[in-house]
């Protein structure tokens, strides 16, 4: 009896279990930097590049963007993720995150973070440009330091939130060669900070229950009927839909273009309006859906008006 486990364990390649051990701890680090937002603000940068130069000269150049961004993003999630390592636990959504379930020790996330963001500081000062590597500390900065604690305190954190999410744009518009007193690169920040509105209302809406229960001041906690919430997102979805139809028209004299960034923004604010009548999970999801579709689709009708 005593010999059976032993006797299973040598009949296995001795790398085994350190290789599978490997791989789990790998994919707690990728985890912990948050991978999918990263990529998401990354290739937002990457193509706010593109269109503040209004051509690819340079494909290298936009990669080094896409990537000393996405160093950047995944830093300031992994720090998220070690301040909340206890609010996070008290979540059913969240809890089993690397931090809260111990599968890495704070300490490592802590590292993870910094190492992270001294990478992406030194790729985007070395390859793209001191203005892009400056606004990558101030989003950081306020998604860390600000945003974060905010979210105990006050509903306003979901402005602040937007704030730091739409900066990178500004980062790509500069890494371009636009200029920070050119209105279509605020109109571009404006695109990504309004979008955010009926994104973060619908994810508000749908784990309401596990914010409130950990401490958190969401929209949806404050004011539980959810109409600050449905407001917030009516209005972002209706003010988005002006911005991106304005930021194609300054993009491209073609009218074709803002109409067609007119047409792409409309269901978002069908759903925004739906849940708006109908508060309940199924319009909820019915607008995180559509925003996570319209996002990228406006980006690309922006990137061809430019080129």
């Amino acid at each position: 009896m005593n010999g059976g486990p032993a006797t299973i364990a040598s009949s296995q390649p001795a790398a085994t279990v350190p290789v599978a051990a490997q791989r789990g701890w790998l994919s707690d680090v990728i985890e912990l930097t948050k991978p999918r937002i990263a990529v998401m603000v990354a290739v937002s940068a990457a193509m706010t590049m593109v269109i503040a130069a209004g051509r690819i000269d340079d494909p290298w150049k936009v990669w080094h963007v896409a990537l000393g961004t996405a160093l950047v993003a995944g830093s300031a999630g992994a720090i998220n993720q070690y301040f909340e390592r206890r609010i996070d636990s008290h979540m059913p959504r969240t809890r089993r995150r690397p931090l809260p379930a111990e599968r890495l020790s704070a300490a490592t996330g802590l590292g993870v973070a910094l190492l992270a963001l001294g990478l992406g500081s030194f790729y985007l000062g070395w390859f793209v440009g001191r203005q892009p590597l400056y606004l990558s500390w101030l989003t950081w900065l306020l998604y860390a330091f600000i945003y974060t604690p905010m979210k105990r305190w006050t509903a306003w954190n979901t402005t602040v939130g937007a704030v730091s999410g739409a900066l990178p744009m500004l980062m790509g518009w500069t890494a371009g060669g636009g200029s920070l007193t050119d209105p279509v690169g605020w109109l571009l920040f404006g695109v990504m900070f309004l979008w955010q509105y009926p994104h973060f209302m619908a994810l508000a809406w749908l784990y309401r229950h596990q914010y409130d229960a950990a401490g958190l001041r969401m929209s949806s906690v404050v004011e539980p009927t959810g109409g600050s919430t449905a407001r917030q997102a009516i209005v972002g979805a209706l003010t988005l839909l002006v911005a991106g139809g304005l930021t194609a028209r300054l993009l491209d004299s073609n009218w074709i273009w803002p109409a067609l960034a007119v047409i792409v923004s409309v269901p978002l604010l069908h759903r925004a309006w739906q849940f708006g009548r109908v508060r309940d999970e199924q319009t909820a999801r019915r607008l995180l859906r559509s925003s996570l579709l319209q996002l990228p689709v406006l980006l690309i009708v922006l990137l061809v008006a430019a080129l």
